[in-house]
């Protein structure tokens, strides 16, 4: 027994060894020696818990099968434990913490079937794991990310669960419906919160957003801990779960956990190579759920994680710039890791930012302070992209008026200095619906066989390549009312950028499938009054329509307030002269190269084009497309002509595309 006093701020000596083997109530704990945590149901109590020595409550070969709580009591914000804050449980100079607790597997599973509102049962599929008196979360499955139902389970019986009141909300499960090769199969996730190693504040030591964190600066093994308020808000580096500089000189892992109502940040990873985080659960968090913090962080595997209802953050990194916020779910920096099955169920803002606006690490930190990291070398604009697929988001709403990151389920943004090699960032297989945006970006990246279902616009692209894309308008188990864009439900909405696909599935759009005028082909917006031939290309071939309208262009003006010339990005405008080209007719339904383009209000026309009233456009035979158009005013194109871009030409093969890992490192 380690025998500690009550009260007191122990010191573990190196080369010391003990047993906490009963309630201890203390100040703080210093480990310096070894100490371990008993498998019996106990309490500790202590301020802070600082580690330089070995700290285990439990092992992979003996995890703790009691209850063991760990509470922390820190009340002095001020208060800074050799450099790493207060009320937290943190590592350095190599410090080892091992917490494995019993629930040993993934978090989080679907639904079996939908689940009502008013539920007191629900069917969940195979493998999930509850016991009675453990707390689910049933995640939202309509557009709004606040949908969330936590309630205690009273009784299981196989797969069908018990719970101890009613459901508030409508759990959807289904139906799948199929287009095509492709199947969309949406189905609301259902996360068991309960573990037997708790990490929490003392009751009545954080209204104020002044919960614990966890920083570790050494070998780190975490497996099947919930933390309940955890974070300080307000405050870099104190996060719940937060691996610090340990770049590939340390293993690390953190998996099957939980972060339950989160003050600041559920998982930083920072600095840190060749660790993994994996089937961990994060509900009600503030700030960037999971987040790559530099973009110097390499090879990790990031997989089957849930998050649900993450919360716009209050430090300012979390805005792209002032007032057009960016939180993430997800935050990613480096597509030098591997990011697979992951669900990220509804929050504020967006879903998955991938994020590469610098080349290099991000070179300053919101305080100011420049970083300092081993990797300043790390090029992220033409890395090696690492596995981005198998991902599913949805539910992402928006909080302001549009703006393209607001409400968006996948974002990429990626300089307009890097490269045009659209094989610089590749995502592949994702799922997105129910969401303002599907897949918002903007510079070159290949995105391949994604579905965006439910969505009032599909992709609300600048530059890139699709390919293999299933956009569905409505589908069979919307029930809700749409969210839609100008009163309108659209497949792709290019802006000013280069945007070619190949291979695009559209179903279901149009007013008679949706409720709501739209198509497949929808708005060109231009941020600019004049537009040139290298920012103003849309291409696409291979186009299939299942109940779908081809095309809706909408109103000239109809997206923004300002006047032509107005340079402000947020007025935002549909250029009457931008054209979508279809080389081989699949949407337009010629039989050769043809082209669509904006029809003016007078119903004028040019040679080779029939008026469509229905799409608000001109259908035009042909492979002419404007390289320069006149001013913003303008209802003509102008200038020379040159012939489309051939899709067909950027198609990648299965060679192309990474693939997950046959095991995690």
């Amino acid at each position: 027994s380690c025998g500690f006093a009550a009260g007191s701020s122990p010191t573990v000596a190196a080369g010391e060894t003990c047993v906490i083997d009963g309630d201890v109530t203390l100040g703080n704990l210093t480990v310096n020696g070894t100490v371990f945590v008993a498998d019996q149901d106990l309490t500790i109590t202590a301020d802070n818990i600082m580690v330089m020595g070995t700290f285990v409550v439990g092992t992979r070969a003996a995890p703790i099968t009691q209850q063991v709580e760990i509470v922390l009591t820190g009340t002095d914000r001020a208060a800074d434990v050799m450099g790493m804050g207060t009320k937290s449980i943190s590592s350095m100079a190599g410090g080892t913490v091992s917490m494995v607790g019993s629930y040993g597997q993934q978090g989080w599973g679907l639904l079996g079937a939908t689940a009502p509102a008013g539920s007191t049962t629900v069917t969940t599929a195979p493998g999930f794991k509850v016991s009675p008196g453990d707390t689910v979360a049933l995640a939202p499955s309509s557009y709004d990310p606040n949908q969330v139902d936590t309630i205690e389970v009273t009784a299981v019986d196989g797969q069908t669960l018990t719970l101890a009141e009613p459901t508030q909300f409508e759990h959807q499960c289904g139906p799948a419906e199929t287009f095509g090769d492709q199947t969309f199969a949406p189905c609301a996730e259902i996360a068991n919160m309960s573990r037997n190693i708790v990490v929490r504040p003392a009751d009545g030591t954080f209204g104020d957003g002044f919960g614990t964190h966890m920083m570790f600066m050494g070998t780190t093994d975490i497996d099947g801990v919930q933390t309940q308020n955890c974070g300080q808000s307000d405050t870099l580096r104190r996060y719940c779960f937060h691996t610090h500089n340990l770049q590939d000189n340390y293993q690390a892992s953190i998996r099957n956990s939980v972060c339950d109502q989160a003050f600041n940040r559920c998982m930083a990873i920072h600095r840190t190579d060749n660790a993994v985080f994996e089937g961990n659960v994060s509900d009600n968090n503030i700030g960037h759920t999971i987040k790559l913090e530099d973009g110097s962080e390499r090879d990790n595997v990031i997989s089957n994680n849930l998050t649900m209802r993450t919360q716009r953050g209050t430090l300012s990194e979390e805005e792209r710039s002032e007032g057009d916020p960016r939180t993430a779910s997800m935050w990613v920096t480096n597509v030098e890791n591997e990011i697979t099955g992951n669900h990220l169920a509804g929050g504020a803002t967006m879903g998955m930012w991938i994020d590469l606006r610098e080349q290099g690490p991000i070179a300053v930190q919101p305080d100011g302070q420049p970083t300092i990291s081993a990797n300043d070398d790390v090029d992220r604009w033409n890395s090696t992209p690492q596995a981005i697929s198998g991902n599913v988001t949805h539910s992402y709403s928006r909080v302001q008026g549009f703006n393209g990151c607001c409400g968006t389920g996948i974002g990429i943004e990626r300089s307009f200095e890097a490269s045009e090699d659209h094989r610089a960032v590749i995502l592949s297989d994702n799922v997105t619906y129910r969401n303002a945006v599907g897949i918002w970006g903007q510079g070159y990246a290949s995105v391949i066989g994604t579905i965006a279902a439910d969505n009032a616009i599909g992709r609300h692209i600048n530059q890139g390549y699709f390919q293999d894309t299933l956009m569905v308008g409505r589908s069979a188990g919307n029930t809700d009312e749409m969210v839609t864009f100008a009163d309108s439900v659209i497949g792709n909405f290019n802006y000013d950028g280069a945007t070619i696909s190949s291979g695009d599935t559209c179903a279901n759009y149009g007013e008679a499938a949706t409720g709501y005028p739209g198509g497949c082909e929808g708005m060109f917006a231009a941020h600019l009054p004049n537009i040139t031939f290298e920012t103003g290309i849309e291409s696409t071939e291979g186009v299939t329509l299942i109940n779908a309208q081809p095309v809706f262009l909408g109103e000239g003006n109809s997206v923004g307030e300002g006047a032509p010339g107005d340079t402000n990005r947020n007025n935002r405008y549909t250029h009457p002269t931008i054209v979508t080209d279809s080389p081989d007719g699949s949407l337009t339904g010629h039989d050769g190269p043809s082209y669509v383009t904006y029809a003016i209000e007078n119903g004028g026309s040019r040679p080779g084009c029939v008026l469509m009233p229905e799409w608000r456009a001109l259908s035009c035979e042909g492979s002419a497309r404007p390289t320069t158009f006149g001013p913003f005013s303008d209802n003509a194109a102008q200038g020379t002509y040159a012939p489309p871009i051939q899709p067909s030409d950027f198609r990648l093969g299965e060679g192309d595309i990474p693939q997950p890992r046959t095991a995690p490192v």
